[in-house]
């Protein structure tokens, strides 16, 4: 959208068509045994996400997000290229040479490059109008072959909460968490792409590919990329499962009749202290699979009423 229209942002498009299904569920316990009281509760929420309808189905992306909608996937869903494996050896490369090209990356092919999966080819005649493309390689790796790697919308949600009370003192946690969906590590990306000499590498780049270390995960480091290794694929998408532990809370209410209330004129007394963000269990290899600047809270509080 030309700016001069001044509309700084793109507006909301009318664009597909997206069916959810799923399921929610809650749970409840409350029991007190004594003096002691238990609270519980447990929720999931399961969702299927799919795009049913596009204008002559073509899909729609954004490059930079690497993010694409099409019909009978998830909105949004990742995607790019999916990567074969690493040349081991110069015999290799040459049987690749015979039924695949790679256009503008293949000059300086050489051991410890990437070679990507060859999955589709240009649209033919016979796969109707609205085909955007074919579904069978065709010995050539480009834009077509770029393909679904993971999506964006969890599959399920899900939530614990524990909540202990014993003679003015109250305990709880809650747990929450989310699975089946897959999330971009950029920091990774950067840190692992040996594109530019002045990028701060992280350690993991010591296990690339070299003749003495032939590595199927790492390829080789060469200036300037030529076989671009480092372009989008699924070398840098994760799982982005977790589990965390969201808060932790211990308090203490004074009793209404207690001295230290009468003497302060005050109705009610509560002390108490949290801890958010606890910790998070995930497949994940970043700081955080869900947002890399969440932070650790210590809190300390105290509520009074008159």
């Amino acid at each position: 959208i030309p700016k001069v229209i001044g509309a700084l942002n793109n507006p909301v498009v009318n664009l597909a068509t997206v069916e959810n299904s799923g399921i929610e569920m809650q749970l409840g316990f409350n029991e007190r045994i004594g003096d002691l009281g238990i609270h519980a509760t447990a929720n999931l929420t399961t969702v299927k996400n799919r795009v049913t309808k596009l204008y002559r189905n073509r899909p729609q992306g954004n490059e930079e997000e690497h993010e694409r909608i099409e019909v009978a996937y998830p909105i949004n869903y990742i995607y790019g290229y999916q990567m074969g494996g690493i040349f081991q050896n110069q015999e290799e490369i040459d049987e690749w040479r015979l039924s695949n090209s790679d256009p503008g990356n293949e000059t300086q092919l050489s051991p410890g490059d990437i070679y990507f999966n060859d999955l589709n080819g240009p649209a033919l005649p016979e796969d109707g109008e609205d085909a955007y493309l074919n579904r069978n390689p065709d010995g050539i790796t480009n834009g077509y072959d770029q393909t679904y790697l993971g999506k964006t919308i969890p599959g399920f949600f899900y939530g614990i909460g524990v909540n202990l009370d014993y003679k003015g003192f109250d305990f709880g946690l809650t747990f929450r968490g989310l699975g089946d969906v897959q999330r971009i590590n950029n920091v990774r990306w950067n840190g692992e792409s040996m594109v530019n000499g002045g990028v701060n590498a992280l350690t993991s780049v010591n296990g690339r590919w070299t003749t003495e270390n032939p590595s199927t995960t790492m390829p080789r480091a060469i200036a300037g990329d030529p076989s671009d290794n480092a372009r989008f694929s699924n070398r840098w998408v994760e799982d982005a499962d977790f589990f965390r532990l969201q808060n932790v809370q211990l308090g203490y209410n004074l009793s209404s009749g207690s001295t230290l209330l009468q003497k302060m004129h005050a109705t009610n007394l509560r002390v108490f202290t949290s801890l958010s963000n606890v910790f998070v269990v995930s497949p994940y290899s970043g700081l955080d699979p869900e947002d890399d600047s969440t932070p650790t809270t210590l809190m300390f509080g105290i509520n009074l009423g008159f």
